[in-house]
């Protein structure tokens, strides 16, 4: 018997007990930041009430992002029992006007040259990054545990085409850090 429960005044995201005491579902349409401080209680209540389940499925499919500080805040660190650091790349095409805007609002500061992004290493680079691009810059940022509810069953992560913005920074951590354990997504690999 299923047990769902919507958002109470918009439908952004909803809870599912699939079997009592096993499996949870917890989906989200979007990471809005205006609703974060209202969606936060009732996520985190249903986090506590699953922290002993043996899966916990996640699914931000269709969830054009918002806020990361949504999934950062109400998400992540409940659920992680130690801090995951990742990296973020921006990459910059250049041009007359987008160095404008970027200098007036001191976004240039700390831009290294695009031929240096091959020293970070990274595997799965598009070819056209290097050649499309003249700039770029390097975020590294930490998510510790906070209030975290000790779960330690197993993550699922359910992603498709229509994950954008701060969802797809929500589905990074995944795919780097193997925080959940599995992805849904034609050609994620």
């Amino acid at each position: 018997m299923l047990s769902v429960e919507t958002s109470k005044e918009v439908f952004f995201y909803w809870k599912v007990i699939i079997e009592p005491d096993q499996i949870a579902y917890l989906g989200t349409r979007s990471f809005d930041g205006s609703l974060m401080k209202m969606d936060s209680s009732e996520i985190r209540d249903f986090l506590i009430e699953v922290k002993d389940y043996k899966t916990l499925i996640l699914d931000i499919r269709g969830n054009g992002g918002g806020n990361s500080t949504y999934w950062r805040i109400n998400m992540v660190p409940q659920l992680i029992n130690k801090p995951i650091t990742y990296n973020t790349y921006y990459l910059y095409r250049g041009g007359e006007y987008a160095e404008t805007f970027m200098q007036s609002r001191r976004l240039t500061e700390g831009l290294q040259p695009i031929a240096n992004i091959k020293d970070e290493r990274l595997s799965k680079i598009p070819r056209e990054a290097t050649t499309m691009f003249k700039n770029y810059n390097k975020n590294v940022d930490i998510v510790t545990p906070y209030h975290s509810v000790g779960f330690k069953g197993e993550i699922y992560l359910l992603v498709d085409s229509s994950v954008y913005s701060s969802a797809e920074g929500f589905a990074v951590i995944r795919q780097r850090y193997r925080v959940c354990y599995g992805c849904w997504w034609k050609n994620w690999w």
